[in-house]
């Protein structure tokens, strides 16, 4: 999990810096690492639903639909 947790963090870095210098490649990548995580979301509200759990799903599918609609 640490790995998976640090090619995360560092694809988010380099995204970051695509951004910064507005490079069409890094928003798609971005998109994509929004989207990356809503499946595991979904999961973790069928096994444990709760409140805090479908509040931060709700939100960051607002942010992965306002950047698809951006």
């Amino acid at each position: 999990m640490a790995r998976y947790t640090a090619v995360y963090g560092s694809l988010i870095i380099i995204t970051l810096v695509g951004l910064c210098y507005e490079k069409v490649w890094s928003k798609i990548l971005f998109l994509g690492l929004v989207a990356v995580p809503l499946p595991l979301e979904i999961k973790e509200l069928i096994d444990d639903f709760s409140i805090i759990r479908l509040t931060i799903f709700i939100l960051n599918l607002a942010v992965f639909v306002f950047l698809i609609i951006r």
